[in-house]
């Protein structure tokens, strides 16, 4: 019966292994990963995220590396606050029929 370390041993070690392997080693190592330009830390990769994914924030901080130019980024945020505009609008104006008072349906109801 073969033991557990022999067969380790003759294990192939995938591409995918051995990617997590070196990516497990860089990390304990303290490497640092996240966006283009930043420092590793969840703050640094925070702003980074505000400044290309929000549509006003977004508008003023364009990265070059970034598919969006400014014009693209303009029409986002029209875009973003027309819908937002509209929901609001409808949320505002009453859309149901209009509520009939007491006295109201009683009198209706003699006429016919």
């Amino acid at each position: 019966m073969e033991s557990k370390s022999s067969r380790r041993q003759g294990r192939a070690w995938s591409t995918e292994s051995i990617a997590e392997f070196e990516i497990g080693n860089w990390l304990m190592e303290g490497g640092k990963y996240g966006h283009p330009g930043t420092d590793g830390t969840w703050f640094s990769n925070w702003k980074c995220h505000i400044r290309t994914n929000h549509p006003l924030i977004g508008m003023f901080f364009v990265d070059k590396r970034h598919p969006y130019d400014r014009k693209e980024r303009v029409m986002v945020f029209v875009c973003t606050t027309f819908i937002a505009f509209s929901f609001a609008v409808v949320k505002m104006v009453n859309i149901s029929p209009p509520t009939r008072k007491e006295g109201e349906e009683a009198e209706e109801e003699d006429d016919g």
